[in-house]
């Protein structure tokens, strides 16, 4: 890793940095030690991970991320009308330090014919679990937009939360879920798609916390 990649990566984990050095005292004291040392000598702490997933045709990204539950959402970027702390309620109201996990699922994710390979909700719920992680909330998904605008140049991120879900038009509607992505000018924005018990689009990645 070169002086420049480790300075911004020591420049984006600045204001979570604390949070870690609280988390040495935690349930999970052996784990964030680890990560803060390899963060201090330059190295990607989460680099045998990502090659691990990498050689399955599963790119992932790993960022660690400040989660602040107490607060609004306090936006600092466009979004959809509808997305609200009203039809989007916070769900865990504390302030805590997560590692999320970005899953692209590669070229399966275009195979959409069911007799073979499709990538439906249930695959890649269970593929994140396999990986010691569980779909990110709305909370946490906001949260990775705002630690790491400069991801959603490259990236379309969102949820396999279902209980992030808003329930569009009451009972005879759709289940929309938020969304990162960009607008035309290249503003982040927070947009809604369906969420769809069956397959989903090639273009899209997906957040998952590690669980510790």
């Amino acid at each position: 890793m070169s002086k420049k990649d480790t300075g911004l990566m020591l420049s984006t984990v600045k204001g979570p940095l604390a949070n870690l050095l609280d988390n040495l005292s935690g349930a999970n004291a052996g784990y964030w030690l680890k990560v803060v040392k390899k963060i201090l000598r330059g190295e990607n702490p989460f680099a045998e991970r990502e090659a691990e997933l990498s050689a399955q045709r599963t790119l992932v990204l790993s960022f660690i991320v400040e989660v602040d539950g107490t607060k609004p959402y306090g936006y600092g970027f466009v979004r959809n009308h509808n997305f609200n702390e009203d039809n989007f309620p916070i769900k865990d109201k504390t302030k805590r330090t997560v590692v999320i996990d970005v899953f692209h699922f590669g070229t399966q994710s275009a195979e959409i014919d069911f007799g073979h390979h499709p990538v439906t909700t249930n695959w890649m719920i269970g593929k994140m679990e396999r990986y010691g992680c569980r779909p990110a909330n709305t909370e946490e998904l906001v949260s990775l937009a705002k630690c790491h605008p400069e991801i959603l140049k490259d990236l379309k991120i969102t949820t396999l939360d279902f209980n992030s879900a808003w329930l569009y038009n009451g009972r005879g509607g759709d289940y929309e879920i938020p969304v990162l992505t960009q607008t035309e000018h290249g503003q982040n924005f927070i947009d809604l798609i369906m969420y769809f018990n069956g397959v989903w689009g090639k273009e899209l990645s997906f957040a998952g916390v590690r669980i510790q």
